[in-house]
């Protein structure tokens, strides 16, 4: 490929694509870089001219890695999805304990944000069995609410956010300080975000 760098120097290199990142849609990749030898992120907006090197065709690169985004070619990253999740499950957590309800609540509202801003069966399987992995704290929950403001859905991701939280709160029936105290730090940001 022929890439811009972020000081508009041109480079041509050869790389191994092996994954597609972005919100909601194909932003950058992670590819191994033959020429640096070493992992590297590219920005598909920079991608000047992309060559398959087996077949020698020329590849539009946008359409090509959102194709490849949508139809699981590769390992897909959706950034935001991982927010989502990691905000709902601070929350089903942040009170010390985890109810069975309040996995549920979570795991809907992951189907929730899938039918909405878009995958299929097999990223929404990646990623309820990878929630139960994560433990996010208050750190972790801040990072992910500023991080969802850059999604280009930030108002529509905002409102769901807000919506699947308060089902996961008040799942297991119990109220806890910790959980009243997160929600409205949570909410007030989000509420700036969902209009």
């Amino acid at each position: 490929m022929r890439y811009v760098d972020t000081h508009g120097e041109v480079s041509e290199r050869r790389i191994v694509c092996r994954a597609v990142e972005g919100y909601g849609q194909a932003e950058t990749i992670a590819a191994y870089c033959c020429e640096r030898k070493a992992s590297r992120r590219f920005r598909i907006d920079r991608i000047e001219e992309l060559i398959c090197l087996q077949t020698g065709e020329v590849i539009d690169p946008l359409p090509h890695f959102e194709q490849m985004r949508l139809h699981g070619a590769l390992k897909v990253i959706d950034k935001s999805m991982s927010d989502f999740g990691r905000i709902l499950v601070f929350m089903s957590q942040c009170d010390g304990s985890i109810h069975p309800l309040e996995i549920d609540a979570v795991h809907e509202g992951m189907e929730r944000y899938v039918l909405r801003f878009g995958g299929d069966d097999a990223v929404l399987g990646a990623a309820l069995k990878n929630i139960g992995k994560i433990a996010p704290d208050g750190d972790d929950l801040v990072a992910a609410l500023g991080r969802i403001s850059r999604h280009p859905e930030a108002r529509q991701v905002s409102r769901l956010i807000l919506n699947c939280m308060d089902k996961v709160t008040i799942a297991d029936g119990a109220l806890h300080l910790d959980e009243l105290e997160w929600t409205a730090l949570a909410r007030e940001y989000l509420e700036k975000h969902a209009g």
